[in-house]
């Protein structure tokens, strides 16, 4: 009890020594900067990460692969010595399905490795195709292990979206994340389920398949450690804007679209109303309709790659700004034209459930269409009844945001501040006299200020400081 007794006096006594000294020599508001100081440091700190090391697949004899194989990657060319494109010479297993030997319908596509001695952590890479003519990248694959020929095999994982990960570079390459089987294994089997062109390999398919993969490796996974800053990131720090249309938003009769069209105007505006950097991807199309931008299809293909690569570099918010319906309404001349109501809904409906399944966090604004000029005839023949065909697509926007809880409608009132407004387009001479269809430079600055007031209240929402609220884009 004594010695605990002194020690407690001790302990009191010394500290009150210590902040006397501090304060006689006015230390103590040194101490206290001192230690602000750490606080306010940038925190960096070590954590693990998986990488490769050596390369596993050494010898063709390793390597069996669903028996449709191209000519191109024959067996005596599955596995030369190649530059990986990244600066390492490595073994890089060619492979692919393409031209007439098409896999059959009902047939899983799979390449499936031998290791020469048992592995656990494994990292695989891919390159895939950027034709259009072999859209068919592997996206899903499932990954199957076992320890001996014709043995049973056993379920590891399913990699999903693996395409959020494609690098830009062209062909698009792709490095799997580090895969953990548990235990090791001499036997891996990767099953490809779903491709960039929207097929799914479930046995369904009564058209064969064409699958586009090359310069397939397997390295072994190793741990290291990395500095990680610790600074936390805002979320808000980055607004990313795609836009999905027609030639109306690519930017079409103006004299230079990639500075003038509605998307770019729409860019600066949101960047001067919020203070964020803002980016944007025009995926605007002349032409196009709702079929163009199925899941699937070239076009929406480059705009959720658009996406993929403004959240991997940027990180932030994104939106999705979709104006379809001019080219859907025509009466001949355009792809599926005339677009039924139905089909029109349908269409939208795929492209909206295939955005909120790649990007959960998104929204989406769907804009109304314009109006154009009844006498509207060029390449396509559109008239008085496109024009009503298109109005009567506005009710079919209406019921499907109501659908969504990340789905808005723009201005409906567009369409009141473009009809016979001809300040507002360009006069285009046609099969049935001077129509009005595409906006001006004067258009392209109202359209895009519609637009952006729409997206600043989205923006808002998300808790982004915003200069003008703008009007209200809900419509439910």
């Amino acid at each position: 009890m004594e010695i605990s007794r002194i020690s407690r006096t001790f302990a009191t006594d010394t500290t009150a020594l210590f902040y006397f000294i501090m304060m006689k020599h006015h230390l103590f508001p040194l101490l206290l900067a001192f230690v602000a100081s750490l606080l306010a440091t940038d925190s960096v700190a070590a954590k693990k990460v998986w990488t490769t090391g050596n390369a596993l697949l050494t010898s063709p004899t390793q390597i069996t692969a669903t028996t449709a194989q191209s000519s191109q990657f024959g067996v005596d060319n599955l596995l030369r010595p190649e530059s990986d494109g990244v600066g390492t010479d490595q073994y890089i297993f060619h492979t692919a399905w393409s031209g007439p030997n098409v896999i059959p319908a009902g047939t899983d596509p799979y390449l499936q490795v031998h290791f020469n001695k048992a592995q656990q952590h494994i990292i695989f890479t891919m390159i895939g195709s950027n034709w259009q003519s072999t859209y068919d990248t592997p996206t899903e694959v499932e990954i199957l292990a076992t320890n001996q020929l014709g043995g049973e095999w056993k379920h590891i994982q399913t990699l999903q979206d693996m395409d959020a990960d494609f690098t830009t570079l062209r062909p698009e390459r792709y490095t799997s994340p580090h895969i953990d089987l548990g235990t090791g294994y001499t036997d891996v089997k990767f099953v490809v389920k779903r491709t960039l062109a929207g097929r799914t390999c479930d046995r369904t398919d009564h058209t064969g398949l064409l699958l586009s993969l090359g310069r397939f490796q397997v390295y072994e996974a190793i741990e290291t450690d990395v500095e990680e800053d610790t600074t936390p990131t805002d979320p808000k720090a980055n607004i990313n804007l795609v836009f999905i249309g027609n030639s109306i938003t690519y930017g079409a009769t103006l004299s230079d679209p990639s500075t003038q069209a509605p998307p770019i105007l729409c860019r600066q505006m949101v960047n001067d109303a919020t203070g964020v950097d803002t980016h944007v991807f025009n995926g605007g199309h002349s032409g196009i309709t709702t079929f163009g931008y199925l899941p699937g299809r070239n076009d929406f293909i480059l705009v959720t790659k658009a996406a993929n690569t403004f959240l991997r570099n940027n990180g932030g918010l994104l939106y999705f700004s979709i104006m379809l319906g001019t080219n859907d309404s025509a009466i001949i001349g355009t792809e599926g034209a005339p677009v039924s109501t139905e089909s029109y809904r349908t269409n939208m409906k795929k492209i909206i459930d295939e955005l909120i399944r790649r990007f959960p966090s998104c929204k989406i604004l769907v804009n109304y269409p314009l109006w154009y000029s009844p006498n509207t005839h060029n390449g396509s023949r559109y008239l008085e009844e496109g024009m009503t065909r298109l109005r009567s697509y506005y009710p079919i926007i209406d019921d499907l945001v109501a659908e969504y809880d990340q789905v808005y409608a723009g201005d409906r009132s567009v369409w009141e501040c473009f009809e016979n407004n001809r300040s507002l387009f360009t006069a285009e001479n046609g099969n049935s006299g001077t129509f009005y269809l595409h906006p001006n430079y004067t258009g392209a600055v109202r359209l895009a200020e519609i637009w952006t007031e729409s997206l600043l209240e989205l923006i808002k929402a998300d808790g982004v400081k915003v200069k003008s609220a703008g009007r209200s884009s809900r419509s439910r």
